[in-house]
């Protein structure tokens, strides 16, 4: 089977890892022979006969669920009726602000355009994949039924996933930890940049400490790269756009925090320790699917990081091994999902 795999990676290191992941949780299933990338920030309405020629087309993990991505930000192709082959949505994701009720049940969440988009899909589709449970209840009240919890393609690292458990060397028992700090997504919040360093150099001053930047250096975060900033603040700084490559930095880290949902997923499917600052739905998403304390963005971090560092301390990091164990257990769920896909 040839699949066409559409990605949303573009610039930000997160969705470059999503594609890659998506790539070999498909490729590891044996009726699969080749997965091809096409990203679907462009409109394909001139290689209908293109997509056509493969065996399926899949949408593939990021927050796809929102109220009018296609086709303003998805333009795929203007007549889905010229598609023939099947098609498939697997781990997308709600972009909503909050997880209240209200956010999550609201009506008319898609507008029409999109709902048909979605509507026509899950007919062809035995299930819609999705990539947590705020997910799964608000395409419910959309109306679309045939929903199955997959998580995140990104939870789900092959190399490791058979014997994932939490690393013993993490920030609790090591002298001189390094801990990895992801810059804020949303410009609003790179003001809390100061207060989470400064936290951080409290409960831990043996700390070593390195900023990533997912989307690399913007007008928001330029400040971070100067010397004067490193030095007095104490950090080393590094950039990881454009692939999913600079994910390996991590793999050095005893600590992630940040505020980049997939620096969180990436260092959880290793084993790693990981406090996700959450800007928006998606970080909660992920958590409450996995057992993981949630930190909300507000003048309160740095009290919530204290109050998380002594419960986790307390607790002997216990929530990290019950998530790696809940990765696991949705790991089956996810290889059913494919296996059913490409096996209808």
């Amino acid at each position: 089977m040839k699949i066409a795999l559409m990605s949303g990676a573009f610039v930000n290191a997160g969705d470059f890892l999503i594609e890659e992941r998506c790539k070999s949780l498909l490729e590891a299933n044996e009726s699969v022979a080749r997965v091809d990338i096409f990203k679907r920030n462009v409109s394909y309405d001139d290689k209908v006969d293109l997509l056509n020629a493969y065996d399926m087309i899949v949408f593939g993990g990021g927050p796809g669920f929102q109220k009018n991505i296609y086709p303003n930000k998805m333009p795929f192709v203007s007549d889905m009726d010229k598609i023939t082959v099947p098609m498939a949505i697997m781990g997308w994701g709600w972009k909503g602000r909050g997880c209240s009720n209200a956010d999550v049940y609201r009506r008319n969440a898609f507008l029409p355009s999109m709902f048909r988009f979605v509507e026509r899909i899950s007919g062809q589709s035995a299930h819609i994949g999705c990539r947590d449970w705020y997910t799964v209840n608000m395409l419910k009240e959309s109306g679309i039924s045939n929903t199955v919890m997959t998580g995140c393609p990104a939870w789900y690292r092959l190399d490791m996933i058979e014997t994932l458990h939490l690393n013993e060397n993490n920030f609790l028992t090591t002298p001189k930890p390094v801990i990895m700090i992801s810059d804020p997504a949303f410009p609003r919040n790179m003001n809390y940049m100061r207060l989470l360093l400064k936290t951080i150099h409290t409960a831990y001053p043996q700390a070593q400490i390195k900023i990533l930047l997912h989307r690399g250096i913007t007008k928001h975060n330029k400040w971070l790269t100067e010397k004067q900033n490193q030095v007095s603040l104490q950090y080393e700084i590094d950039t990881i756009s454009g692939s999913a490559a600079g994910f390996r930095l991590y793999d050095a880290c005893n600590l992630h925090i940040g505020f980049r949902v997939h620096a969180h997923i990436y260092n959880v499917s290793m084993g790693n320790p990981s406090i996700l600052l959450n800007e928006d739905a998606r970080g909660s998403g992920v958590n409450d699917a996995l057992g993981i304390r949630n930190v909300s963005v507000d003048k309160y971090l740095d009290k919530q990081l204290y109050s998380y560092f002594s419960y986790l301390e307390e607790t002997d990091l216990m929530q990290y091994t019950r998530a790696c164990e809940n990765i696991k257990f949705y790991y089956g769920v996810m290889q059913r999902f494919i296996s059913e896909l490409v096996n209808p």
